[in-house]
Parts: C-alpha cells; structure tokens; sequence
C-alpha cells in the first residue's frame, strides 16, 4: 500500500512550522536529501555549461564577413550568430583604435563611401555581435579591401579650325565617376560629366591636351597618354541663319499658354480635374491654401520641349545655338538645353548639353530644353526660341591681269556663300574696278577696269574674297 499521501501531508505540515521537532526534521531530511543529489548529479564548472537563452558565447565570431565596393556605397553581409541581437562595424587596424561605422540588427548594410572618406589605399573593416544586454564578442572579424586608383582613359582627337573635339574612353573604377578634368598644355581648361569636350583654342600653335576621370569621392585617376595637335590662326565665325520656332514639337509636362508662349512645367489637367484632384471647392480654397495661382499647386516638378530644326541643306564647320526669352517666372525654375544634330534626320550624334556647340556639318538640329521647378508654386514662360547657325568665314585671294573686256575669276576654294569681294588695282593712276557675280556668286565673278573717264581698259589687279568655306 503506497503511504505517498501520508509523506505529502506530513510535508505540508513541515513547511508550514517554523520551529518545533517536524520542521527540525523537515531540515535534516532536505539537507541529507541535496547532499545526495550533488553526488549523483555533480555541478558543472562556468566554464563548462552551455550558453543560456539570450546570452552571447564570448568565444563566438561573426562569419561570411564580406565587403564589396559598389560604384555609389560599400556593401557589407555575414551570417546571423546565436544569440546576437546587433553588429557593430568599425574601420581600423585594432577594435579598441578603431572608427565607429555604423550598428544594426540586419545581415547586412550600405556605408557611404563619403563617410570614411574612401580615398585610394588599403582598409580593414572590423565586426563584432552584441547581444541583447549590450555584450560584446571578444573576438573580432576582420575585412581587408583596396581600393585601386582610377585607370587612364583612351583619348582620341579631331582638329576643326581652331576647335579640338576630344573624346575618351570611361576607365575602369570601382567608385562611379563624377567628372572629367581637361587639360591642355597642363593647364586645367575644362571639367565635363561626359566622354568627350570640343575646345578652342584663339591663338594658333601645337597643344598638348590630357584627360583624367575624377569620381564621386574626389579620388582623381591616372591621367591619359598625351595627344598632340597643331592649330592654324583663328577661323572666324559669323552668324549665318536662324530657324524661329513654332512650339509646334514634343512638348511632355509642358503647355501653349493662351499667349502663343511655353509654359512650364504643367499637366494638361482641366479646371474641373485640378480643383478635384486638390479638393478645392472654389477659387477661394486654393488662395486660402497659400496657392494664389491658378496652376498652384502644380503636379510634376520637371517637363521638357523637344523640336527638330531644319536648315534646308548640309552645313559643314557650324556652331548651333539656342536662344530664347523668358517672361513670368514665378519661384526659381532651372532651364537646361542640350542638342544633337544630324545630316539625314535619322542618325543624330550624342547630344550636347548647353546653348551652343560645333558640329563638323548639321541639316538637322534637334534641341530639348528640360524644366525643373524648385517647388509645386514655381513655373515660368518662354517665347521667342530660335536655333541659330554660325558658320566659318575664310578669305581666298590671288591677282590678275584683266583685259579690257573683262576678266573671269574662278575661286581657289569652294564657297557655299559669298560675304564680300574686295579689288584693288594696281596703279598709281586714277583707275577703278568693278565685278559682276556669276549666278549662283558661289561660282566666280568678272572683273572690270576703268579709267578716270569710265572707259573699260585693261590692268592688273588682286582680289580678295570672303564668304562661307563648304
């Protein structure tokens, strides 16, 4: 018969005394009763046991450290460690020495490179977890990365006139690029965020031109193999012919004012989807809203108007222009233009940013301009947009000996078109010259000498002609 009822009673009783002979006994027996279980179950050292729940080995490391340069940050991972609740990361030779990077709770994180600042050289990136009373591992692991410096680009060079058009290959760099610096003669002439620049030179003579990539950090990368040019006396260029716009092209996020101007940017939302889209219920809401125009707020913050200029034929050596006026501008609006050209209308080059640029010969120019507002109340209108053509003017000359009947003149170059010819006789008398321009001028001219009484006589004289070179 099992007395279990009996011994849990008298139990019971014990732990309710607290003196008197059953709580004596009650001692006796758990003190008999712990020493026996010690023998059979012995303690197990500190050293020994097994990490509790919650609490971090201090012998535990962090694994699958890695740490991969990416063009705009630098990426970290690794592998999750028992019972850590956040890793710090620090850059350095030692822990103790070594700058805080940044803590988290994830796997993994993106450190700017501008933070370090991460300049060429060598870096140790250090980790230790931490668990969730503030522990730390007593051992860290440790990431070493080099960061190479930028390699040389590949320049190649075209020699127009007195302008250089220089292109160049994009080098090989772990951090993205910023910019280009152009040098010529080894004095900085020209910083560009594109593979290639156009430069001119105003005094004749042989140039020595080098590009070096700088990237985001402000790392600045080998320099390029030297190209040497010569250049001859500046071209001149003059204003040839201007293509006035209609506002007829692409226009996306712009508008026609009912004034014929470019209004931008801006949706073509109705009144009715404007006052919905705000939950304006009359003029008042919006003004009482701080919007007093009726664009306000605006939707879209960037627009862009693209059209196609075409000049009718294939100019060669021409610098193109935009040029417009502005008019209503309300808040700050930012007007960036670019443009390409093209001899077919199908094939345009790369374009280039700003109002003017060479081009070796255009039919076509194609120009966008791009809108940004500083904010939902800024606009502003445009009006009179032109896209204008220089063209190279050169002389050509030489001299002759006209009859009395007249003599033809053939040039020595190839005009597209004849600015002026200027004759001189030579003769201490009182002689004048006279042509006749063939049809088209292009082609050539007759010359003509007469004497103080207008009669035809013959004489030798020279003659020099200007105009635009094909």
């Amino acid at each position: 018969m099992s007395n279990q009822s009996s011994v849990e009673r008298l139990v019971d009783q014990a732990l309710q005394q607290t003196s008197g002979p059953l709580y004596t006994a009650m001692q006796l027996l758990i003190q008999d009763l712990y020493r026996g279980y010690n023998q059979l179950f012995p303690a197990t050292p500190l050293s020994q046991r097994s990490i509790i729940s919650g609490a971090l080995d201090p012998q535990a490391v962090v694994t699958n450290f890695v740490v991969v340069i990416q063009p705009t940050n630098i990426h970290l991972t690794w592998s999750q460690v028992d019972a850590a609740a956040r890793y710090e990361i620090r850059i350095g030779d030692d822990w103790d020495t070594a700058t805080f990077l940044v803590q988290t709770h994830s796997l993994q994180t993106d450190i700017s490179p501008f933070t370090i600042p991460l300049l060429y050289g060598t870096y140790n990136f250090l980790i230790k977890a931490i668990d969730p009373i503030g522990t730390y591992s007593n051992a860290f692991t440790e990431v070493t990365i080099d960061l190479p410096r930028i390699q040389r680009p590949t320049i190649t060079s075209t020699v127009i006139g007195n302008n250089v058009l220089l292109k160049w290959t994009e080098p090989a760099s772990l951090l993205q690029i910023d910019h280009y610096n152009i040098y010529s003669n080894d004095v900085l002439v020209g910083q560009v965020r594109a593979t290639f620049d156009v430069i001119f030179e105003q005094v004749g003579g042989n140039y020595s031109f080098t590009v070096e990539a700088v990237d985001i950090v402000g790392n600045i990368g080998l320099p390029s193999t030297d190209v040497l040019v010569t250049l001859g006396n500046p071209i001149d260029f003059s204003f040839f012919a201007s293509h006035s716009s209609t506002l007829n092209g692409t226009l996306i996020n712009t508008v026609l004012d009912t004034d014929g101007t470019l209004f931008a940017p801006s949706t073509d939302d109705t009144y009715e989807a404007h006052f919905t889209d705000n939950s304006y219920a009359n003029w008042q809401d919006p003004i009482d809203a701080g919007f007093p125009l009726y664009f306000e707020p605006s939707d879209v913050l960037v627009g862009t108007y693209e059209e196609i200029c075409d000049f009718g034929t294939i100019i060669p050596n021409t610098v193109v222009g935009i040029d417009f006026n502005t008019t209503r501008l309300v808040g700050s609006v930012s007007i960036a233009a670019e443009i390409s050209v093209s001899d077919d209308n199908i094939t345009y080059d790369t374009p280039v940013s700003g109002t003017s640029r060479f081009a070796a010969s255009v039919r076509y120019a194609k120009i966008k301009l791009t809108f940004t507002a500083a904010n939902n109340k800024s606009s502003i209108n445009i009006f009179n947009l032109r896209c204008l053509l220089s063209v190279r003017k050169e002389t050509d000359g030489g001299s002759l000996s006209v009859v009395s009947g007249g003599t033809h003149v053939t040039y020595n170059k190839t005009f597209l078109a004849i600015d002026a010819i200027t004759i001189t006789v030579s003769s201490n008398n009182s002689y004048f010259a006279a042509y006749v321009l063939d049809t088209p001028a292009t082609a050539g001219f007759t010359v003509y000498v007469f004497d103080a009484t207008g009669t035809p006589i013959g004489a030798n004289v020279s003659w020099v002609a200007r105009g635009v070179i094909a």
